[in-house]
């Protein structure tokens, strides 16, 4: 034994003890979330708001089933949210909290499911690291809620972790047993849950599936009867009916067909070009965005390097992991070969989805999520099937190293860590108390701005001060009624005496407002605060409609 195995060996025993690796996955997520949201490193943002909002308004007696003005998400992280509120207080720091507890409960589930799938806790350990330091997309997507991402990666992670134990069970019985149905019913609820919770979960569950009926076919010894089959397919389908039964009920009951469309993106749909354009668009968006943020080369919101000195680095490890991985299949066993198909089915089944529908126009980080995943797990077999192996965890190192200090450079400078790639819809958060204190302080409680200010400013002050978001954020005045979601703030304005405007880097917007004003003889205070512009003290209140500015949107 070569005395620079010895740390490696002694490593090796430490993470194959499943309580102390836990113990240590578990302080190092927590030090390093810790650290980000401390640095205030993710800008709060509308769609984060808006999940705020329904808490609070579940608090106070509503039962949304669905994301505010996107029924292809529905109302769970809303209601977890409401119960977090309810325990602790209603905060940002408590949004993130939850998002936290979901991401390291997807990160427990796939250190489990590595155990119970491939019998080797190295590979559920480094997979579980991995994910801990993951790159900037997804310490981003898995803080920060968007509605219902988190949620999704849980139940696609535990997914795999029921087809395991389901597969497990067969290789000990070659009979249908009582374990084996509940399993399948609990594997039906996660799918129907993802259905209703978010669709992207389907790219776990569907694979998930596929495993179990694949190892059945290749293993026809199986004395199965055909009553088994049937109970065990009813066990799965009773479950997937009452996991979506939120979805499919709201569905009969409003006969709701857009419900069907925007599970395959017609919220962010707007392409005009033909069908095979918009794929070969989609294709190139994939490959020509895709690859350099899962790896963690870019954050999602822009197109400069990380760190250009380390990338070399990790896209040498990345080679390295991947040609180890396809070399070696065909003598993996059959066991391996089975769960990793599953793993690559999931990225497959992802692709699919981004190519084939709408959702392939929005190069944002939130659709490479699942990649995540397979990646992490397969790079960590690389770790424990690569000789030398202190080489190639030298390598891993840095690939820690590079993500860690990626996400710390990022998240000390505009725009920190944001969700938003689209550069005018970056508004700094960070003057959004000033804003209300002025606001306040000058008697103005409602008005007009756009979607990235009026729902942060709304849930931030409480609602005291209520804008509802009717003005554009694109500087070609594009706008979109799907920004405003919440038609009691609508109602709430009308029946005001006065109104404000608040407009953010938009100075078409400005120049249009200005004009529209002093056509239509009303008088105005203007101030800056950070990216804020504010419209106030008007001398008469006059809506965006009476001052014509609809007839200016594109």
């Amino acid at each position: 034994m070569s005395f620079a195995n010895l740390p490696v060996k002694k490593f090796d025993r430490f993470i194959n003890r499943p309580l102390y690796a836990i113990s240590l996955l578990l302080g190092l997520f927590l030090i390093y979330r810790t650290s980000l949201l401390i640095l205030h490193a993710f800008p709060f943002n509308s769609d984060e708001a808006i999940v705020g909002l329904m808490a609070k308004h579940i608090l106070s007696g509503e039962r949304p089933l669905f994301f505010y003005g996107q029924v292809y998400m529905g109302s769970l992280d809303a209601f977890l949210v409401a119960l977090a509120f309810k325990i602790f207080s209603e905060s940002v720091i408590v949004i993130r909290l939850v998002q936290s507890v979901l991401f390291f409960l997807s990160v427990l589930t796939i250190y489990l499911f590595a155990i119970v799938a491939f019998d080797d806790r190295k590979i559920a350990f480094f997979s579980a690291l991995l994910l801990i330091f993951s790159p900037v997309n997804l310490i981003l997507y898995s803080t920060v809620s968007l509605g219902g991402y988190g949620e999704a990666l849980l139940i696609g992670t535990l997914s795999l972790f029921i087809s395991a134990k389901v597969i497990n069970h067969f290789e000990v019985s070659e009979r249908v047993r009582k374990e084996h149905i509940l399993y399948l019913f609990l594997l039906g609820i996660l799918t129907g849950l993802g259905l209703w919770v978010n669709a992207i979960s389907l790219t776990f569950c569907i694979p998930s599936i596929l495993i179990i009926g694949i190892y059945l076919i290749k293993h026809r010894n199986f004395q199965i009867k055909i009553v088994e089959v049937v109970i065990s397919v009813t066990g799965y389908l009773v479950g997937f009916a009452l996991g979506s039964y939120f979805w499919w009920s709201s569905f009969l009951a409003s006969k709701n067909f857009s419900l069907l469309s925007e599970l395959t993106g017609s919220a962010v749909s707007v392409e005009q070009n033909g069908y095979i354009q918009q794929l070969g668009q989609h294709l190139l968006s994939f490959f020509l965005f895709g690859p350099t943020v899962m790896f963690g080369l870019r954050p999602p919101w822009d197109i400069k390097i990380i760190l250009p000195f380390m990338a070399p680095v990790i896209i040498l490890f990345w080679l390295i992991v991947m040609i180890n991985f396809f070399r070696k299949w065909n003598n993996l066993s059959k066991r391996y070969q089975l769960f990793f198909s599953g793993l690559i089915g999931i990225g497959l089944f992802q692709f699919l989805g981004y190519v084939f529908t709408s959702f392939g126009v929005d190069p944002s980080g939130r659709y490479f999520l699942p990649f995540y995943i397979p990646l992490s797990i397969i790079a960590a077999y690389g770790l424990v099937s690569i000789q030398p192996r202190w080489i190639v965890r030298i390598l891993f190192s840095f690939v820690l190293l590079f993500n860690l200090l990626g996400v710390l450079t990022l998240a000390l400078k505009p725009p920190f860590l944001t969700t938003q790639f689209y550069a005018p819809a970056q508004v700094d958060q960070r003057s959004m108390s000033d804003l209300i204190e002025f606001l306040e302080t000058n008697g103005e409680f409602s008005g007009y701005s756009n979607y990235w200010v009026s729902y942060p400013l709304i849930f931030l002050s409480d609602e005291r001060i209520i804008s509802i978001p009717v003005l554009p954020y694109h500087n070609d005045l594009r706008y979109s009624p799907r920004d405003n979601r919440i038609p009691d703030y609508n109602t709430f304005v009308d029946e005001q005496e006065r109104a404000f405007y608040i407009t953010t880097n938009n100075p078409p917007l400005d120049q249009l407002l200005n004009q529209k004003l002093i056509q239509n003889h009303i008088l105005f205070r203007y101030e800056e605060i950070g990216d804020f512009h504010i419209y106030f003290d008007l001398s008469n209140k006059i809506s965006p409609t009476e001052l014509g500015l609809y007839g200016s949107y594109k």
